[in-house]
C-alpha cells in the first residue's frame, strides 16, 4: 500500500516439466522440457470513489524443447514465445446502473516457431539457422459499458480495435509448380512487413425472469494473431506457435451463445444451461505430406488454410454453502475443420475436437481445521491422424495413413484427492499444509502414440501396433506449504 489511493502488486511465476522417453527397446530415445515464466508489476489508483485505473507491465515467456534419437540421426526442435505487454485499463461507473470500462495494451511478441537441427551418425549437420525469430507489434484500444436499463434488463456492449504488424527480418518467395523459389524479396531487422486492422464487437445481455432465474445472449467477433499448429501425423508434443504474416492471416471468429440460469433453495443450489456456436476463419494446418524436420524454408510455406466450426451445449450445477461444496459440468460438443488441400475437402474432427467432458469439485469442510477435497476429470480422447496400412516401394517400408484425425487417443480420466490442515497462528503468520495425491488410481492416459514393429520389415512375420506413451501412470504424491503474514 503505497497511499489511501494506491497500490502495487508484484506476481511472479516459473515452472517447468523435464522429462526423457525411450521406445522400442531403445530405438527411439527423446528427451524434452516446456516451460512458463511470468512476471507481473501492477499499479492501481484510484482518482475517485467513481473512476480508478491499473496500469501493468507485463513479462511471459514459453519455451519447449524436443530432440530425439532415432534411425543413426540425432535431431533437436525448440519453439517458444516471448511477450513484454504495457496496458493500462480504466474504470468508470457514472451511477449505480452504468459502469464503463476503456483501456489499451501494447505487445511486442518474440516468436520462435521452428527452430533446430539434425545430424547423421556420418557427421553431416543440417540447421535452421537462418529461421530463429519472429518478431511483432500489436496495439488495441477497448471501449465498454454495462447498463442496467431497468431492474430486469442489463445490457453489455463493448467495441475493440486491434492492430497487428509484423516486422523484420522476413523473406518472402514465389515458388514454381516444382516448389523452386524463383524470386524473392528480403525485408531487413525492424522493417515493417505487413500490418493487420480489426474492429471487434461484442454484445450480451440479461433478462430477469423471476428472483431465482435470468436468461443471457451474447454475440461477439474477434480477431487472433498468433495461431497455434498442431501437426496431424504424429501424436508427439510438436505444437507451434506462429504469428500473422505475409503469408498468414489473422483468424477471426464469430461466436453466438443463449443461456439459462437458475438458483435454488435460497441460493444454496445454482444451475445452469448454455448453448453456443462459433464459426472460425483462416484456420491452419499442415500441408498434406509434411514431415517435421530441419529446413531453411520459413515454416508458414507448409501451412494450408481453411474455416472451423465449434457448437455445443454446456450444463453447470453448483452447491454454494454448508460443509460439502463444489460443483459439476458437463460439456457436449464438436469442432471441425474443413480445409480444400486436406482429406480431400472433407469435414473432419479439430485435434482438440471434445465430444463429451465431464469435471466434478467437491470440498468438505471436516472442522476448522482439516478440510478434505476432490476432482475428477473425464474427456473424449484427442483426435489423430495413424497409419493403416504399410507397403514396400524398393525396399522402403512406407505407411498409407488414414483420413484426418480419424484415430481417437483412449479417453482422458483422471481423479485428485487432497487434505488441507490450517496450521495455528503464530502472530501474523498464517500457515497451511495440503496434502495431495494426483491421478489416484495410475490411470494410464496417453500423452502420445508411436508406431512399433516386431520381425523383419519384409517377411510377413511382422507385428505392427500403435503403442501408448503415459507421462504419469501412477499415483503421484505432492506435499505443499503454503503461508502468509
Amino acid at each position: 500500500t503505497l497511499s489511501p489511493r494506491d497500490k502495487l502488486y508484484l506476481s511472479g511465476y516459473y515452472g517447468k516439466v523435464v522429462g526423457a522417453l525411450t521406445l522400442s527397446s531403445g530405438r527411439f530415445v527423446a528427451d524434452f522440457q516446456w516451460g512458463n515464466a511470468a512476471l507481473t508489476a501492477r499499479w492501481s489508483h484510484r482518482f475517485s470513489d467513481k473512476h480508478a485505473m491499473d496500469v501493468s507491465g507485463i513479462l511471459s515467456n514459453y519455451a519447449f524443447d524436443f530432440s530425439w534419437d532415432f534411425a543413426d540421426i540425432t535431431t533437436g526442435v525448440e519453439t517458444g514465445i516471448r511477450d513484454y505487454t504495457v496496458k493500462a485499463d480504466f474504470v468508470y461507473t457514472p451511477s449505480a446502473r452504468h459502469q464503463v470500462e476503456y483501456g489499451l495494451q501494447y505487445t511486442h511478441h518474440t516468436l520462435r516457431p521452428r527452430s533446430g537441427s539434425a545430424e547423421t551418425a556420418e557427421g553431416d549437420v543440417f540447421t535452421t539457422d537462418r529461421v530463429l525469430s519472429k518478431t511483432a507489434h500489436q496495439v488495441a484500444l477497448y471501449l465498454s459499458d454495462d447498463w442496467n436499463v431497468t431492474d430486469r434488463l442489463l445490457l453489455s456492449a463493448g467495441i475493440r480495435g486491434s492492430y497487428f504488424a509484423q516486422m523484420g527480418p522476413f523473406s518472402f518467395y514465389e515458388f514454381d509448380q516444382n516448389e523452386r523459389a524463383v524470386d524473392s524479396v528480403m525485408y531487413g531487422a525492424g522493417t515493417r512487413v505487413k500490418t493487420f486492422q480489426a474492429l471487434e464487437p461484442r454484445f450480451s445481455l440479461r433478462y430477469t425472469l423471476s428472483a431465482n432465474s435470468s436468461v443471457k445472449a451474447s454475440y461477439s467477433r474477434s480477431a487472433q494473431y498468433l495461431h497455434l499448429v498442431s501437426n496431424a501425423y504424429t501424436t508427439l508434443p510438436l505444437d507451434v506457435w506462429v504469428p500473422s504474416s505475409a503469408i498468414v492471416k489473422p483468424q477471426r471468429a464469430t461466436q453466438y451463445a443463449v443461456g439459462y440460469f437458475q438458483s435454488f433453495r435460497q441460493n444454496m443450489f445454482e444451475g445452469s444451461v448454455e448453448l453456443y456456436y462459433k464459426t472460425m476463419e483462416n484456420q491452419l494446418e499442415y500441408r498434406e505430406g509434411f514431415v517435421a524436420g530441419p529446413s531453411n524454408r520459413d515454416l508458414e510455406y507448409e501451412f494450408v488454410r481453411g474455416s472451423g466450426e465449434s457448437y455445443g451445449a454446456e450444463f453447470f450445477l453448483r452447491k454454494n454453502y454448508g460443509e460439502l461444496q463444489g460443483w459439476i459440468g458437463y460439456t457436449l460438443s464438436r469442432t471441425d475443420r474443413s480445409f480444400p488441400d486436406i482429406n480431400q475437402g472433407r469435414t473432419f474432427p479439430a485435434r482438440f475436437d471434445r465430444r463429451h467432458r465431464v469435471s466434478f469439485v467437491g470440498t468438505y469442510t471436516y472442522n476448522p481445521r482439516w478440510t478434505f477435497g476432490g476432482s475428477f476429470v473425464y474427456g473424449t480422447g484427442q483426435a489423430t491422424t495413424m497409419p493403416e496400412r504399410r507397403y514396400l516401394i524398393e525396399g522402403t517400408v512406407n505407411f498409407q495413413y488414414g483420413d484426418r484425425n480419424s484415430f481417437r487417443m483412449e479417453p482422458f480420466l483422471r481423479l485428485d484427492l487432497s487434505a488441507t490442515l490450517e496450521g495455528n497462528a503464530r502472530g501474523r503468520l498464517q500457515s497451511s499444509w495440503t496434502f495431495a495425491i494426483y491421478n489416484v488410481y495410475g490411470r494410464r492416459n496417453p500423452f502420445l502414440y508411436f508406431i512399433d514393429s516386431e520381425g523383419t520389415p519384409y517377411g510377413t512375420d511382422t507385428k505392427v501396433q500403435a503403442k501408448k506413451v503415459s507421462l504419469i501412470p501412477f499415483p503421484l504424491p505432492s506435499v505443499t506449504w503454503n503461508f502468509k503474514w
